[in-house]
């Protein structure tokens, strides 16, 4: 599973919890309404887990 997340700023953990929170949306525990829902509401504590660090890997850094 490849996620190409691009923005002018990240947050501590934010890839990781995006991920996580994608991950109940794939598996159907979460729909996209709901996802987007909780992005709408900056809650972070609304989001599912966090996802491991391991198999995940920044693949590229523009300027």
């Amino acid at each position: 599973v490849y996620f190409d997340i691009v923005a002018n700023a990240f947050l501590y953990r934010m890839v990781r919890s995006l991920v996580g929170t994608l991950l109940l949306v794939g598996t159907g525990e979460l729909s996209p309404a709901g996802f987007e829902e909780i992005l709408r509401s900056a809650d972070r504590s609304r989001a599912g887990q966090v996802a491991p660090a391991h198999g995940l890997c920044l693949m590229k850094v523009n300027y």
